[in-house]
């Protein structure tokens, strides 16, 4: 097969090199009758003498400017350019030449300039021509007919979609644009017409039969996404976008790389400046530590940590099949730094002073939490060692042996938590506000909701498509905040940067969004309907769930950092010494080694008087005080307190 293509490439390369000369010859003899109103005697041989010199002046000159590689289906301005410079420039030898070899006695100076026309005539027409028959060809050979496409934004990028269509003899056609700027209106462009705004496109689809828009803004902001597909919903025309910002920059993506609309696009929002100087500071030469590095939070952070060549990256996490896939992903990346997997939990302080001890690193990232909600809050034993106990290890270890920052994942459930999972974060917040400093740099921050996290509703949903439903949602009013995964890592990167100690740092997460919608949106999105080809249907909110989260809790408030998506949380009340909350803290992991459920909850509440478990308790058959179901389990020995 490959011989048979390159038998093919240089028959018609032969061609084209042919044709070329055909176009020299017949351009310098039209030259001369065109020139001298006629081929006299004395011109004619003129003419005959000089022509080898200017054939082979030409094909040399059509060499050096690779005038014959360029693909005539494909033929463009930048050809033209080359086919201009190849002939300006032999022209100019040719002059040279003929003066060298002739003197130009009987040389019909005009001929110079007519012969130059002439060929640039010949060359280019030769080569737009057979792109245009090709165009044709294709278009009569699409039994379906083209997609009507409708181009949102006429800029660089929805210009260069358009070129990409015209000229691309693929089967869709630019039918027109829609774009915001006035002084765009009526304009063409590559002969297709701006047909209006982007609040017109809705009747324009309808208007001139679109079966497809492309979306050519990629530094558009997910506010305009979220109107032009809501726009194309009502339509019901396909929907494709161009590559973000952030992968033109990047080089990762082009802008003619198309791609579906996908609810990861539309809640994602837009790129984020990321002070790198500040960043690659406190990061590159340095031994980085993650913890829970096999979910995918700690993931996402040792893949942006390692852009910023760290001297060693220590991933720990408790997944040994986790662990070991994020380990294939970093060692495919080819960085030089040496990385080191320790496959243990946090809450074996014994393995972890071990692992400082022989490591000691200087940033550690701990993102390792049980995280669900619904479970946490029927083992709120569980949750309490490894959330509260398991970090307050990773900070004595980090303090024991000298590293300079430690960043803590929070989450917005510990604002004025109403969950078991929530109220530890907050009790983690506290270790961290109030922690006394000893040359170690401890940092917290608090974010939303990831998508595409492992557990999350995206991917839960996902699932229930691809089984025909139904989607589950707990309650018609239940809302969430959504970062995208790279986003929110990003930021807390940043946090990590500019982070004081005892700083509760808080991400700026949007605009809250209905579960309910995110669900619908995923069925079109998937090309279903709602109702007809997949059910939604409401569960009832679980133990511990808000219907709507919360940014900040009543006593606190959020001042400005010098990162426009980072906020620093204050305090309104008076926080716990940590004499005492360190004693709450021993109580809490010995009544929950003991299984004394009911007292692990009483304390937490204590502790954290903003949390209110009341409908949780009840949802639950619990109360205050009543004692706690006996509770079998098969944890095995419980780690020393």
């Amino acid at each position: 097969m490959a011989s048979l293509k390159e038998a093919l490439w240089r028959r018609r390369h032969s061609a084209a090199v042919l044709i070329d000369v055909a176009c020299i010859v017949i351009s310098y003899y039209l030259s001369f009758v065109i020139g001298l109103w006629g081929l006299g005697e004395p011109h004619f041989h003129t003419f005959a003498t000089t022509l080898p010199l200017v054939l082979a002046c030409r094909l040399l000159l059509f060499w050096v400017f690779k005038v014959h590689k360029g693909s005539w289906r494909y033929v463009s301005t930048t050809d033209l350019q080359n086919i201009v410079k190849a002939i300006a420039t032999s022209q100019a030898l040719i002059i040279v030449l003929l003066v060298f070899l002739t003197r130009l006695g009987h040389y019909p100076r005009r001929v110079f300039v007519i012969d130059a026309l002439v060929l640039l005539s010949l060359l280019g027409g030769a080569r737009f021509g057979y792109r245009m028959v090709m165009e044709k060809v294709t278009g009569e050979k699409s039994s379906e007919g083209p997609v009507r496409t409708l181009i949102v934004g006429a800029g660089d990028a929805g210009e260069r979609v358009a070129r990409s269509l015209r000229y691309g003899g693929g089967a869709r056609v630019a039918v027109g644009f829609v774009d915001d700027d006035p002084a765009k209106a009526g304009l063409r462009i590559h002969g297709i017409p701006v047909l209006g705004k982007t609040s017109d496109l809705s009747s324009i689809v309808q208007q001139v039969s679109i079966d497809e828009v492309i979306v050519a803004a990629p530094s558009a902001s997910q506010l305009f996404r979220r109107k032009i597909f809501a726009a194309c919903e009502r339509t019901r025309v396909r929907v494709k976008m161009v590559p973000g910002l952030q992968d033109l920059i990047t080089g990762k993506m082009q802008v003619n790389d198309l791609s579906d609309v996908d609810v990861e696009r539309l809640l994602g929002r837009e790129s984020i400046s990321t002070d790198l100087e500040t960043v690659s500071g406190y990061l590159r030469g340095k031994r980085v530590l993650v913890t829970g590095a096999g979910g995918s939070i700690g993931g996402e952070i040792c893949k942006q940590a390692l852009e910023f060549a760290p001297e060693s990256l220590t991933l720990v996490g408790k997944g040994e099949n986790s662990l070991h896939d994020i380990r294939l992903q970093l060692a495919s990346r080819g960085s030089p730094a040496k990385i080191d997997c320790v496959l243990t939990s946090i809450t074996n302080k014994f393995k972890m002073a071990a692992v400082f001890s022989q490591l000691r690193p200087q940033v550690v990232f701990h993102a390792a939490a049980h995280k669900h909600v619904d479970l946490t809050e029927t083992n709120c034993d569980e949750a309490v060692l490894n959330n509260i106990m398991g970090t307050r290890w990773v900070l004595d270890v980090s303090e024991q042996f000298g590293v300079e920052k430690v960043v803590v994942i929070s989450t917005d459930k510990a604002a004025d938590p109403a969950s078991i999972m929530g109220c530890t974060k907050r009790v983690v917040e506290m270790m961290v506000s109030t922690r006394k400093s000893s040359g170690t740099t401890i940092v917290g921050v608090r974010f939303c909701n990831v998508i595409d996290s492992k557990g999350s509703v995206i991917p839960t949903f996902r699932r229930q498509i691809e089984l025909g439903g139904p989607l589950t949602v707990t309650d018609e009013r239940m809302q969430r905040y959504f970062m995208t995964i790279s986003e929110a890592v990003e930021l807390v990167i940043q946090a990590g940067a500019i982070g004081r100690h005892g700083d509760i740092l808080m991400l700026d997460m949007g605009e809250p969004v209905k579960i309910v919608d995110l669900a619908k949106q995923m069925i079109r999105l998937s090309g279903y309907v709602e109702g007809r080809d997949i059910r939604i249907v409401h569960t009832g909110a679980r133990p511990g769930e808000k219907l709507e989260e919360q940014l900040l809790g009543r006593n606190e408030t959020q001042v400005e950092t010098e990162h426009p998506k980072i906020r620093r949380i204050r305090f309104r009340e008076e926080r716990p010494a940590p004499a005492s909350l360190y004693k709450d803290i021993d109580y809490l992991i010995e009544k929950s080694i003991a299984l004394e459920l009911d007292k692990v909850r009483q304390k937490l509440k204590e502790i954290v008087p903003e949390y209110s478990p009341d409908s949780a308790w009840q949802a639950q058959g619990c109360q205050p005080g009543k004692k706690s179901a006996p509770v079998t389990t098969t944890q095995g020995i419980r780690p020393s307190a």
